[in-house]
């Protein structure tokens, strides 16, 4: 039987839209509407380790993601955009390409600034809301990038 990580996996390696059909940069679907209250813990019920992060609500021009991360991610890059990580439950550690990593703990926020090549990693179970704007672009580093965002990637010469 697949798991929710495989089948990310499988779309990941095969090239093809993500279950979801959301890609980072476009249109995404928004959960809730405004005037909703939002059950976290729902929410983290229902969200599963290497599921596509979920739009809950929207703030101006910025979306409210959620996210559960184990493992580790890709690298990537905002260009244009901040990005704010507030971890929920567990931990999140977030590499940069110049050596350092951040650990961002339970009830803990970082902000990494646009232009930052960075990769989330999480050893246990981690929650965590994400905050950046919708229309954010993201980069991949070519080497990690799934095959259908390649058009979107940098030369790792490039970092």
């Amino acid at each position: 039987m697949a798991t929710r990580d495989s089948t990310v996996e499988k779309h990941r390696a095969a090239g093809t839209p993500r279950p979801d059909g959301v890609r980072a940069g476009s249109q995404a679907k928004i959960a809730h509407p405004p005037l909703t209250v939002v059950d976290l813990g729902a929410e983290t019920l229902s969200l599963n380790v290497g599921d596509p992060s979920r739009v809950l609500t929207r703030v101006n021009d910025n979306g409210v993601r959620f996210s559960v991360f184990r493992g580790r991610g890709l690298w990537h890059v905002h260009p244009a955009s901040d990005e704010c990580f507030l971890v929920l439950r567990g931990a999140l550690l977030l590499d940069m390409k110049n050596g350092r990593t951040i650990r961002v703990g339970r009830h803990q926020l970082v902000t990494i600034p646009a232009g930052v090549m960075h990769r989330p990693r999480a050893v246990v179970r981690t929650v965590a809301l994400c905050f950046k704007p919708l229309a954010a672009p993201t980069h991949f580093l070519e080497d990690d990038a799934p095959a259908r965002d390649r058009a979107r990637t940098i030369s790792p010469r490039r970092r």
